[in-house]
Parts: C-alpha cells; structure tokens; sequence
C-alpha cells in the first residue's frame, strides 16, 4: 500500500434629538482593537547562558499549532548562536524561559540532533518531537516535559499499540490535552514491511490506537492514513481526535476527507469535492489544515474549485459550515483577501487556529489593503485585524514580516514578527475591551433610535445592552467604520427601545464585543 505525499497545500433625514450623554475625562488609549507587548526580543537573556535569535539572520518560531496556554505560558523555537547550540526550544512561564531541548546537551535520550514542533497544555506540560543520530540514521522520538522533567513517549522502532513497529517517516506534530494525553499520527510498518500508518493516544505511558489504515469506515470503504510526511492531528480534553484520511470508496476511487474520532464513532467533517458556502466545492484530492476545540467545533482552510474564489477558511458546528473569509471577499484592511495559495511560494498554506468561544484566528494575505499581510481573529458574523504588516510596536519599529502564530481562550494572539528600525521578537496581541463615550437617544421616522459611540468596537459583531438586556436591529454606519474592522458607532433600532428605557428612569448601558467576549464598563443613562 502506498504512502500518499500531502502538500500544504452600510440617508438620514431630520430628527429630533431627545438626549446626548457624553462621557468626559477618558484617558487615551491605543488605536485598534488589540494591545501588543513584548515576550521575549533579539537579544534577550537565556537562562543558562545565551541570547535569543542574537544574529542578523537569527529567527523565533511558534512551531506548533498550540503554543500559547491560558496562563500566558508560551512554547517556541529560537536560534541561538551566543550559547553554541545554533537552535533550541524553549517554554516562558512565570516571566522565566525554561530550555527543553537543543542541539549541544547530551539528555538521557542522547544528544538530539532533530528538534520539532511543540505543544503546550494549560499545565505547562509540552509535547515535543525530537530526534537523535543513531548509526547515521536520525531516531525520531516524542517527549514529555512535565514538572521540569523530560520522559520519553515513544520513538521509532517502539512496538505500536496494534502489535506494528513504528518506522518509515517517524511522528506527526504531537498534541497534547488539559489531561496530559498524548496524540499523534506515525508510520509504521508490519512483520512483512507493508506500510500501517495510524493515529495513536498514549496516557500515562499507555498507548492505544484511534485508527490505522485499512480500519473499516462508515463512509463506504475503509480508511487510508499512509501519508508522507507524517500528519498533524488535534485532541481535545474529551479525547476527541481530528485527523486526516483517505476514504477508499472502491479499487479506483478515493475520497480525502477530515474526521472527528469520539466515543461515540466517527463523524466526516468533510470530503474532497464537497460543496461549500463560499461557492464550488473542496477541490478534489486535497485535504483540508485544520484545529478544533473542546465542544467539537472546526475550522479548516481549503481549496476551492468550480467557483469565484479558490480558497477559503471555515467554521464547522453540529453538522453546520459557515464561511470566515474566502480568497475575493472584502478584507477589513480594505482590498480583497489574497488567495491562501502563496504563488511565489514563500509561505505555507495556512492553518487556522479556534479556541473555546469558537473563535478562529487566521493570517492571510490581502491584495489592495492597508497592508499585505495580517492576522485576523473572525466568526462568520465579523472579522478583526490583530497584527498587521506596517503597525507600529510598542519596543519600536513597525512590523516587516510575519510568520508563526498562537491562540488562546482569552482571544490573545502571540506571533514572531520581523521588525523594521525597532527589535524582532515574539510579541503578544490582548483585545481590548470596548469603552463608550457617548450615548444619544433619538426618534427617527417615527421610531426610536440608540446610538453608542465609543472606542474598540466591532464592526457586525458589537451589542448594545440595556441592564444586560442585548438589543436587536444594530448597523454600524459606514462612516464611522475603522481600517482593521473596528468602528466608532454602533446603532439600535429594536423595537423594545421605549420599554427598557422609561421616561424619567436610569438605565445601565453597555456594549458587548461578542468576538472577543469583551464588555465595557456600565455607563448610567437617563431619559427625559
């Protein structure tokens, strides 16, 4: 059986104002929807001896795709010349950096000469991909760091839990959940050298298996996961697992499809060829790069065919998709989002990021924007710019380039960016919470009319609450919209309007940034 290469792939009229409550003595604040500090800077101090990417050419990398954990713990890789080790991987916690591997220490497991992807849990716990030169023949292996201890998980020429060896193409990204679990896709190979590839869970130094090719499908034929290199896959704190694999439908056909593994079976999120809400379908023999979170929610890119766009990011809930941004569609840069087809092949075809609330951070590229590169944070109802080629960072300089990123449940986003006049470093993107200046009542033909202006807000996304109450029937007026998709005004004309806020009485408003679970302070407003 064959091993299957994947490539990564908005005219007003005269009215009659009945109040105007502005709200004095706000201190400024920064421009934007998000607040961006620093983690960690070229030439920062290693513990241990070193500086961080301390050459010109030296980089940082988030190279898993959770690095960044609910406490604020980050995982990355960095070039290291000063300390002689040339690269390693590092976890920041506790504002301290904690080395877990490089090229110079001889570990118990030897000294490594592959250095991987990590991933991180809420614990600090990391799963990493390491490998060390045994026979001229690099050993691939998964390690645990885990309260400042490495372990071994497994490493090839290990038995699989199906009775196989691991050996051929070594370990997919590990992923690592709140419970410490481990998950991975591996070749492997039987007795008789036939390929055997699988997903694999390990608690407690106890593995079992998730699927291995050839497992029968409830799709119409049996699942195929020989793939070259091997695969990322994503585990949740169910023990949920999101992978990749082939369907094979009969001797000539196959489906590539992305699949969620519970315990209650398999579910197909989708298959090569499917319609999308973007228009055409998921072009046929591509898979789609993908996460997903503890309620089963999944956001994949694609490619697109049969259509107006050739690519595009998604959001999957209980059966249902809904589009984020398709190659074409208007970017909140202004311009159009690019294609996620790097022509020129620089970048990668990206993966996008979800997080607890459904949240999905992407970065994409945009054609005729403000700048040629962000990332965004986005629902299907709206979508903000985080970080954006040409912003301005707090250390100095303004961002050149940017290449890896992470998020988590507090809707933060940490990226590695190259910077202009000013340090490269690992920075730290914070939503900000939204604030009112100024609240006016009106009766517009016939009907009346809550405006809030403010600061941060969302445009399609923020609510207006009255005692908690959250109105229907907003727009946000063109005008008053701002380059990165956040606006200055938001509007309500529900119908409920004249009974939540009676003559005479005071009322508490406020507003909901729903994107970024986000509320502003209660603002007292009376009508009279």
């Amino acid at each position: 059986m064959r091993r299957i290469t994947v490539l990564k792939c908005i005219l007003e009229v005269t009215v009659v104002i009945t109040q105007v409550l502005a709200i004095p003595n706000v201190a400024p604040r920064q421009s934007g929807g998000f607040a961006i500090t620093p983690i960690v800077k070229r030439g920062d101090p290693i513990n241990g001896g070193g500086r961080f990417f301390d050459c010109k050419s030296c980089v940082a990398f988030l190279s898993g795709l959770h690095t960044l954990n609910n406490r604020g713990d980050l995982a990355f890789g960095a070039d290291t010349v000063s300390d002689g080790c040339g690269e390693g991987r590092f976890l920041i916690t506790g504002g301290q950096d904690i080395r877990l591997a490089d090229f110079c220490r001889v570990t118990q497991f030897g000294k490594f000469n592959l250095l991987g992807p990590v991933n991180i849990n809420d614990e600090g716990e990391a799963a990493i991909h390491t490998g060390v030169l045994v026979n001229d023949r690099i050993i691939n292996m998964l390690l645990l760091y885990s309260q400042g201890e490495l372990s071994q998980i497994v490493k090839e020429g290990d038995t699989t839990p199906v009775g196989t060896v691991f050996k051929g193409c070594g370990f997919g990204q590990p992923a690592i959940n709140n419970n410490g679990d481990i998950a991975f896709h591996a070749c492997a190979e039987t007795a008789g050298g036939s390929f055997n590839d699988g997903v694999f869970i390990y608690s407690n130094g106890v593995g079992r298996r998730v699927i291995v090719s050839g497992d029968p499908s409830p799709f119409g034929g049996p699942f195929v996961l020989n793939f070259f290199p091997a695969q990322a896959v994503q585990l949740n704190d169910n023990g949920d697992v999101l992978f990749r694999a082939g369907v094979r439908l009969n001797e000539s056909t196959e489906k590539q499809g992305l699949f969620l593994s519970t315990s209650s079976g398999f579910t197909r999120i989708l298959f090569d060829g499917d319609p999308m809400p973007a228009g055409g379908i998921i072009m046929p023999n591509t898979f789609a790069n993908s996460d997903f979170n503890n309620k089963g929610e999944v956001t994949f890119s694609v490619r697109l065919s049969d259509g107006s766009s050739d690519s595009g990011i998604f959001h999957y809930s209980d059966g249902r998709i809904e589009k984020l941004m398709a190659e074409g569609d208007p970017s909140p840069l202004g311009g159009k989002f690019s294609p996620l087809v790097d022509p020129e092949g620089r970048e990668s075809f990206p993966t996008p990021r979800i997080n607890e609330n459904g949240t999905v951070a992407f970065k994409v590229r945009v054609t005729d924007g403000s700048a040629s590169s962000a990332i965004f944070l986005a629902s299907p109802q709206a979508i903000i710019k985080v970080a954006a080629i040409g912003d301005e960072l707090p250390t100095g300089g303004k961002i050149k380039s940017i290449s890896s990123f992470a998020l988590n449940d507090f809707n933060q986003v940490a990226f590695y960016a190259e910077v202009k006049n000013g340090p490269k470093g690992v920075f730290l993107a914070t939503p900000l919470a939204p604030e009112i200046r100024k609240i006016k009542l009106k009766r517009k033909r016939g009907r009346v009319e809550l405006r809030v202006d403010g600061e941060a807000m969302i445009t399609g996304d923020t609510v207006i609450e009255i005692n908690g109450v959250a109105l229907d029937e907003l727009s946000y007026p063109e005008s008053y919209r701002e380059n990165g998709g956040t606006t200055r005004r938001t509007v309500s004309r529900d119908s409920r309007l004249d009974e939540l806020i009676p003559v005479g009485q005071s009322v508490q408003v406020t507003v909901f940034n729903r994107l970024t679970r986000l509320r502003s302070a209660p603002v007292e407003f009376a009508r009279r």
